[in-house]
């Protein structure tokens, strides 16, 4: 299981995040409250924790007494369109980096997010690490926006790193050359793609939450909307494991690109239960 808690100023978008990540729609993610409360999401292997960002709260020891002890991952969201909050921000993360200090048992990896990537006039992800944490702490700096899918689906990534490594995109890079395909998709059930390979300018429109996969349980096959693209899809749906492999502009025989797939979906199955054991700990069960 991976732990990352979430912790920023208010409105530097962590709920956003969040909610993206739930419904994979960047409208109903903009419509957030403010909390008061910790905030969770899990997908199988991962749990996401958000510390709320008003002062009387994120100052509260007592949410990171219980949440560091267990977090793999710090992940500290900066609104990069407000520079001005940025004197606040750096002290904030001087708060937080003594309750790491203080409750961190498991040394969790930091994680700057420069949020709001896609407002005008923005700091980048460097210019802010720089001003909050300086310079010599290895932090992974991301920048992200919800209207942005492909940073999105980076930040999913980097945070199932440890868990995965780079095996996953191994194996669909390897998918891609042997059917003379584009691109590669990897599915989970929500439809969020979690793994992609091939040409870069394809990318953010396989990501585009509105180009959503239509699954029949039933034939366990897929389909994709994409006006003008030749695709064509796999699914494995059981009780153990629930994924899609899609193959974009592929130059094999339509066939021969059904059975690979199927062929590679199952070698997913059975690669996956191996590493990872059974359905309750197997992390393509989302």
């Amino acid at each position: 299981m991976i732990n990352a808690v979430f912790v920023g100023l208010d409105r530097a978008g962590k709920t956003s995040i969040k909610l993206y990540l739930q419904y994979l729609d960047s409208e109903r993610a903009s419509k957030t409250t403010a909390s008061t409360g910790v905030e969770r999401l899990s997908r199988a292997e991962l749990t996401i924790s958000i510390i709320p960002g008003q002062e009387v709260y994120r100052l509260n020891e007592d949410f990171y007494k219980i949440l560091f002890p267990s977090a793999d991952y710090i992940v500290f969201v900066v609104d990069s369109s407000r520079p001005e909050r940025l004197p606040e921000a750096k002290e904030y993360f001087e708060f937080v980096r003594k309750m790491y200090i203080k409750y961190a048992v498991k040394k969790p990896k930091i994680i700057l997010l420069a949020h709001k990537q896609d407002a005008g006039n923005v700091l980048s992800g460097e210019k802010i690490k720089e001003q909050i944490m300086g310079k010599r702490l290895g932090a992974l700096v991301l920048e992200t926006s919800i209207y942005d899918p492909l940073s999105m689906l980076i930040l999913l990534k980097s945070l199932y790193a440890d868990l995965k490594g780079n095996y996953i995109d191994f194996i669909s890079q390897a998918l891609a050359e042997r059917l003379g395909a584009d691109a590669i998709a990897l599915y989970d059930s929500q439809g969020l793609p979690i793994s992609i390979a091939g040409k870069k300018d394809l990318v953010n429109k396989i990501c585009n939450p509105y180009s959503r996969l239509l699954f029949d349980p039933e034939f366990k096959f897929a389909v994709l909307g994409m006006n003008g693209t030749k695709l064509a899809a796999v699914a494995e749906n059981n009780d153990e494991l629930s994924m899609t492999i899609v193959a974009i502009n592929f130059r094999a025989d339509i066939q021969e690109t059904l059975n690979v797939l199927r062929e590679s979906a199952q070698n997913y199955v059975r690669e996956f239960i191996k590493r990872w054991g059974d359905k309750q700990s197997n992390p393509w069960n989302f």
